[in-house]
């Protein structure tokens, strides 16, 4: 950070839709490469989340239209949900050392991938700030929403200004968090700028079935289940792999 120097700050990538590394868009720079797979306790939680909130992502893409059309911004969504994409792109935060306070607090709006995001709070606590108003093109206010080990949100940060407060903190006590976004190939990304029209229809979308939407978190049982199918899933694809080689001998 800029105006803390002592404050130090990691991030790693990682998806959740295939076992092997596929490419997708670095959330933060922008440039492709291949994503590796998340560890496989987290792409079970993810799996099983996805499983569980199918409801929420198939209301989004039955959802029907005034004026369908194939070029809207609506549609590539709902195309990128079938896909398996939502909460799929991963990003592990760390944070310690000097407090981020109130006055030092990043304002931003992240991008198109987080049209529809979730934030796991993995350890230590943190403050999500964000201005919102309560009437369209309404004067807006600061909301400090503090989050602790075990909290989940579920937003659109693509849409508002928002930044993050962090206490000081040693490493041994960081402060750890994993944003889920959409996993976005740069082909992806760019056809969904060049469909910023009908942004504002997509998000009254998006934001109509978020709000009445019920979220279902996986159990323990549910994320060790999961595991053994993809345990199951990593064995197959690892003796795939080891009879092609052999079969590349003769």
């Amino acid at each position: 950070h800029k105006g803390v120097p002592n404050h130090v700050y990691y991030e790693g990538y990682f998806q959740c839709l295939s076992l092997k590394p596929i490419p997708s868009i670095h959330p933060r720079y922008g440039y492709s490469y291949p994503k590796p797979s998340a560890p496989t306790p987290l792409f079970a939680f993810l799996s099983s989340f996805k499983k569980l909130n199918s409801k929420l992502l198939d209301d989004i893409v039955n959802y029907e239209e005034e004026n369908p059309s194939t070029n809207s911004a609506l549609s590539l969504l709902k195309t990128l949900i079938k896909e398996g994409k939502a909460f799929s792109d991963l990003s592990v935060q760390f944070h310690y050392g000097d407090e981020i306070g109130e006055e030092n607090v990043a304002w931003h709006v992240d991008g198109a991938n987080s049209v529809l995001h979730m934030a796991l709070s993995m350890s230590g606590t943190r403050a999500v700030h964000s201005k919102q108003s309560k009437v369209p093109n309404g004067e807006s206010e600061i909301s400090i929403d503090w989050e602790t080990a075990g909290d989940i949100y579920i937003t659109s940060p693509f849409c508002f200004n928002h930044g993050v407060q962090y206490p000081a903190c040693e490493w041994e006590n960081k402060i750890c968090a994993i944003q889920c976004r959409f996993l976005l190939t740069d082909e992806n990304y760019l056809e969904m700028t060049k469909r910023y029209d009908s942004w504002k229809g997509m998000m009254a979308v998006v934001t109509n079935v978020l709000s009445n939407a019920e979220i279902f978190i996986p159990t323990i049982e549910d994320v060790k289940n999961e595991e053994k199918i993809l345990l199951q899933q990593q064995k197959r694809s690892s003796i795939s792999i080891l009879y092609q080689k052999f079969l590349g001998l003769f």
